[in-house]
């Protein structure tokens, strides 16, 4: 008989589902970008801001939702932020001008923040050492199959029922993930509660910060998930320039979620032989390459659509190797305030991506695509140092 006490290990497919939300948030509408664009007037910046803004805002709701869920339990900050998610995304589907839906999509960030943070942080409550790096592992490989499919059928889907039906699914997606939490989820936090003081709050993420591994490892996933995020918002641009249709550009884009599939199967295969720092300090050496690859070709004009996929794809086989392990460090060295650990981790991750999308834009990124490049390979570099240094820290 089961001790009540003793929780349910969380099932690991709706963490992947819960982690996955602020991908459905994104991959969804990165295809018909510029249909959106075009159907609400908008210029280039108002419409990264739909991304950027969404992106913003799970970064900030991140730093909150972790350090709530020490006081409160990791089970209600899911719950309810499977709500707000559903709530932001319906105000967003019926949205009439820009200026509106980058506010819902604003709101919509808070509770995709919430579901992130949680299934991310119930894997280190619930798993130790490599067995946490590998489940955490799984869990990006796995959710690595939102963006692949809104990648490769956000097009189609928008061709029949608009951007609009787009947003419709991310609504699905969190009535989904709402009841699969109600149903299986138990709370995963022990030990006593940490109470919630915005003074308290402001000490512990200084801390965190202060903290070389946590503050190094989460650089090191941050600037690879900003690459990605800042892919998703300008990449379209680029391919259109040489050819390819929104539809197209959705199935050469996806085969970025492939590479990422196939490296995090690389991952688990060798994280237990060199470890997790190790592993990804490896990969973030090897994305440099492939920024590279990109600006070296499009200034030789040597870039075609084909080879702009390929490099897409190795970017996500490198991204494989780095992410889970650089997050699983970073939250494993925050200790007892893990949740706030990961929401930490998490607002680093979000708020590189805006950032970057939106400067990489503001700066010409969506006329020229040495800009884009630029930007990419330079966020490579910081990302590789980053790893350089966790790899140090003793």
């Amino acid at each position: 008989m089961k001790d009540p006490a003793q929780p349910r290990v969380p099932h690991v497919g709706i963490l992947i589902v819960a982690v996955a939300s602020t991908n459905l948030g994104m991959t969804l509408l990165s295809p018909v970008i510029t249909q959106l664009r075009e159907d609400l007037m908008a210029t280039a910046f108002q419409t990264q801001l739909v991304l950027g803004g969404f992106l913003f805002s799970v970064a900030v709701a991140q730093l909150l939702s972790g350090s709530l869920s020490d006081q409160f339990g990791r089970r209600v900050i899911l719950i309810n932020g499977t709500l707000v998610f559903g709530v932001g995304g319906l105000g967003s589907m019926l949205a009439a001008n820009i200026e509106m839906l980058i506010l819902l999509r604003v709101i919509q960030g808070v509770g995709a923040a919430a579901c992130m943070t949680m299934g991310r942080v119930m894997i280190s409550d619930s798993f130790v050492g490599v067995e946490a790096a590998r489940k955490m592992s799984v869990v990006s490989s796995a959710q690595a199959i939102v963006p692949l499919l809104g990648f490769a059928f956000g097009g189609v889907i928008a061709e029949f029922i608009g951007w609009r039906g787009s947003i419709a699914i991310m609504v699905a997606g969190a009535v989904l993930i709402y009841g699969l939490s109600i149903r299986f989820i138990d709370e995963t936090r022990r030990g006593e509660p940490i109470p919630f003081r915005p003074q308290s709050l402001i000490f512990t993420y200084k801390t965190l910060i202060m903290t070389p591994k946590v503050l190094y490892h989460g650089l090191t996933s941050a600037f690879a998930i900003a690459i990605f995020f800042s892919m998703c918002g300008t990449m379209l641009y680029e391919f259109a320039r040489l050819g390819v249709s929104p539809i197209e550009f959705g199935l050469l884009f996806s085969v970025t979620s492939i590479g990422y599939i196939i490296g995090n199967a690389i991952n688990q295969a060798f994280v237990g032989r060199l470890g997790p720092v190790h592993m990804a300090l490896l990969g973030s050496l090897l994305t440099v390459l492939v920024p590279s690859a990109m600006l070296t070709g499009h200034l030789f004009e040597m870039l075609s659509a084909v080879h702009l996929s390929f490099l897409c794809f190795s970017f996500g086989v490198c991204n494989g190797l780095v992410i889970a392990n650089a997050m699983i460090s970073s939250i494993r060295a925050a200790g007892d305030n893990s949740g706030a650990g990961t929401g930490l981790l998490g607002a680093m991750q979000m708020f590189l991506g805006a950032v970057c999308g939106s400067v990489i834009v503001a700066f010409g990124g969506a006329d020229d695509f040495t800009v884009t490049a630029g930007g990419l390979l330079l966020m490579a570099l910081l990302g590789a140092g980053a790893s350089f240094l966790g790899a140090k820290v003793r």
